[in-house]
């Protein structure tokens, strides 16, 4: 069964690069693309968190980590009347 199998490298790259590398900044400012043009150094841990994942089923806590911002309203915005 492939569920059974360990993620490769091919696999992990290219779920990588079906992401939309520009879109969003992470907290840090860096955005998916960095870590595409970062692969050959960010390979080798992310290779070991995904085998840890597939061996024990279980991310660390912060990587579900959901982050909100909160958007300004545009000056003036408050005053529209419907």
């Amino acid at each position: 069964m492939d569920l059974e199998i360990l993620f490769s490298e091919e696999q992990a790259y290219n779920a990588l690069l079906q992401c939309c590398g520009g879109k969003a900044l992470r907290p840090d400012g860096m955005t998916i693309a960095s870590i595409e043009d970062n692969w050959d150094t960010l390979k080798v841990d992310i290779l070991r968190m995904l085998t840890e994942f597939h061996s024990t089923g279980k991310f660390v806590k912060s990587i579900n980590a959901t982050f909100i911002s909160l958007i300004p309203k545009k000056p003036g915005a408050h005053d529209i009347r419907y």
